[in-house]
């Protein structure tokens, strides 16, 4: 018994190196770094996101509550709108779009930087944007709107699972009408609402 001690211990080790290694190459595999007993979902958002409550509500509108229960301002075309204005003329306001890569590319906010939600829950934020987000006095997030919940996702990462990128909650918002809302603007008036590609 004591002879095969010796060789158990081995393959316990190479079996473990060989488990974090498949892991880390797998494009869904486990974030080894998040709290997974904090009472949220494995994807970092609040357990409670999708859960049925007493009044059926729709999933746009689930999020938009969901929101205002975290302290997050929500925003539509207009105010977005008047926040563009404003951060084109200062540093202290950052645009954040949290949809994929392809997405981005399609067409964005002006000014907006990429920050995917499911990027950043696996390989952190980029130093750089953490530097914008420690100083931004306003942080407006967006998806694709609908029933899209990156946005929802990416705030409540910044805030409240990484609490020392951004100062108080109070700072994000969220606008509410997402990507759809703004390419449907952009065909009334595309100088008002301009998309940047």
């Amino acid at each position: 018994m004591l002879k095969i001690l010796p060789e158990l211990s081995l393959f316990l080790l190479l079996s473990a190196a060989a488990a974090l290694v498949s892991n880390a190459i797998n494009p869904n595999g486990l974030v080894l770094n998040f709290d997974y007993r904090s009472g949220l979902q494995d994807s970092g958002t609040p357990s409670d996101l999708n859960q049925e409550s007493a009044e059926p509500q729709s999933g746009e509108a689930l999020i938009q509550a969901k929101a205002q229960e975290y302290g997050f301002q929500l925003s539509g075309p207009e105010d977005v709108q008047a926040l563009l204005e404003e951060a084109s003329q200062e540093e202290a306001i950052l645009i954040l779009d949290a949809r994929t890569a392809q997405a981005f590319a399609d067409g964005h906010l002006p000014g907006a930087v990429r920050l995917d939600y499911w990027e950043v829950v696996k390989q952190g934020v980029d130093p750089a944007i953490q530097a914008r987000l420690q100083q931004a006095f306003v942080v407006l997030i967006y998806c694709n709107g609908g029933d899209c919940e990156d946005s929802f996702n990416l705030a409540f990462y910044l805030s409240y699972q990484n609490p020392d990128l951004v100062a108080s909650p109070e700072l994000i918002h969220i606008f509410t009408g997402g990507m759809e809302a703004w390419r449907q603007l952009n065909q009334k008036d595309p100088q008002g609402y301009a998309i940047e590609r």
